[in-house]
């Protein structure tokens, strides 16, 4: 049962949590100082009990400082060194060293078979300390391990050997010790090492593994599977339902009512409103009452709001138009000048997920930068400019021709390709260029004339 003591640490009060720290930590320290770094890595809530009950903690313990390399050098409050303590450490290395070398033995562990050759100085030098306690637990390893050699075939002689270990300790319980106590013992960690419970456990993983390899077979032959699954549906209860409906072909379909673009959309760009009623405006395009519209503005920044009689949107628009969601062909084709004086970039790319009445940037978002450039391509189509720069006697031309064939599409936030660092003049369009897109399939349907 070594290793399955933990303390209920939220039912502890503060000073009483602090106590048990400072014991835990105390032990550590003996453990190291006594038997080396090497045992402070077994170290064991169960041990850590046992120096509180041997230290009579009613009474006041000396606690002292101390620096914890574990804790990062940080001062950690200690119980000082007491023979309760010598003898807990003592006592975990004991069951440490046994516990090392019964896992080697049964479960074939190779790193617990080298913690036990590396903890066996330790372990010497605690059975010589404490003689006795290591007689009377090498005592009680070797009848456990005589039980399992005798694969005991149910629970019935462990009880009795626990029964028989409780016999010295009877005379202290406030009551005589029955089965059903020991059973509720037994519950815990300690009766899966038994060994018939280890038969009991392989009879479980064989089946266990015997159903893996059914549900292996199942799911590499899931159409099978399916066919035989609603075989059995329709066979228990087919003849409770029977088909009510009557299966025919459709000759027509039957034209449902679309959305139609009934309306226009207007823009004052002076007021910085945009929506369907502003007749004496600015006419932009035709939309319906659903649509969502995009707004590109002058400083880079971009957002979607859905159509409506009158909405503002601000100033400084550059360009709107009815926003259509997973649209990835339509492609804008952008300069910008990153910030009040910085170089400038061209880039190409596409919007087609967005979150509506949230602002997006195109720029990379300093202050003072300004769209040079930009055109909308429902097709993907690139073209040709001409970059103007300002004049500088130090420069051989202030004339740079760039393609946006040329530029790759990317996503929305990408810096783009760099034109110049120098300032632009102007830029204008010197060719019109073709779609960079593939082909596209379209369907015309006769009965929707669409």
């Amino acid at each position: 049962m070594f290793g399955y003591v933990q303390p209920l640490t939220c039912e502890l009060r503060v000073r009483d949590k602090s106590m048990y720290d400072a014991y835990y930590c105390g032990l550590c320290s003996v453990l190291k100082k006594e038997y080396g770094i090497a045992s402070q890595a077994l170290l064991s809530y169960d041990c850590a009990f046992i120096a509180i009950l041997l230290s009579a903690p009613n009474e006041q313990q000396p606690v002292l400082p101390h620096k914890c390399v574990y804790k990062g050098f940080k001062k950690k409050p200690i119980v000082a060194e007491s023979a309760a303590l010598d003898f807990a450490a003592a006592l975990n290395v004991l069951l440490s060293w046994h516990k090392l070398r019964d896992s080697r033995r049964d479960e074939r562990k190779l790193l617990a078979g080298a913690g036990s050759v590396v903890m066996r100085a330790s372990y010497k030098k605690a059975r010589a300390l404490y003689p006795n306690t290591a007689a009377s637990i090498e005592a009680g390893i070797e009848e456990l391990t005589q039980i399992e050699r005798e694969n005991a075939p149910d629970i019935d002689s462990v009880v009795k050997h626990v029964d028989k270990r409780l016999a010295p300790f009877t005379k202290d319980f406030i009551r005589e010790v029955t089965r059903d106590d020991i059973l509720r013992l037994l519950e815990i960690k300690m009766q899966r090492i038994l060994k018939f419970n280890k038969d009991r456990a392989d009879e479980f993983m064989a089946k266990v593994k015997a159903e893996l390899k059914d549900i292996e077979h199942d799911l590499a032959h899931m159409t099978d599977v399916t066919i035989d699954w609603f075989e059995y549906i329709k066979d228990k209860y087919g003849r409770l339902h029977p088909r009510r409906t009557e299966i025919k072909s459709f000759d027509t379909i039957v034209a449902t009512t679309v959305v139609e673009a009934n309306e226009k959309l207007y823009i004052n760009r002076q007021e910085g409103f945009i929506g369907t009623g502003l007749k004496k405006d600015e006419f932009v395009c035709n939309c319906s009452d659903i649509d969502d519209i995009i707004v590109f503005y002058r400083d880079g920044k971009f957002k979607v709001t859905k159509v409506a009689d009158k909405i503002f949107v601000g100033k400084n628009v550059i360009w709107l138009q009815v926003y259509k969601r997973n649209d990835i062909r339509t492609t804008y084709n952008v300069v910008y000048r990153d910030g009040q004086s910085g170089p400038c970039y061209i880039k190409r790319f596409n919007v087609p997920a967005v979150t509506r009445d949230r602002e997006y940037d195109i720029t990379r978002g300093e202050k003072g930068s300004r769209v040079l450039y930009f055109t909308a391509n429902p097709n993907g189509e690139a073209e040709t400019i001409k970059v103007v720069l300002e004049a500088n006697p130090r420069l051989r031309t202030i004339f740079i021709e760039k393609d946006f064939s040329q530029v790759a599409i990317k996503g929305r936030g990408a810096r783009g390709l760099l034109v110049t660092k120098n300032p632009v003049h102007r830029i204008g369009l010197k060719s019109h260029g073709h779609s960079t897109l593939g082909g596209r399939k379209v369907w015309f349907d006769p009965d929707v004339n669409r």
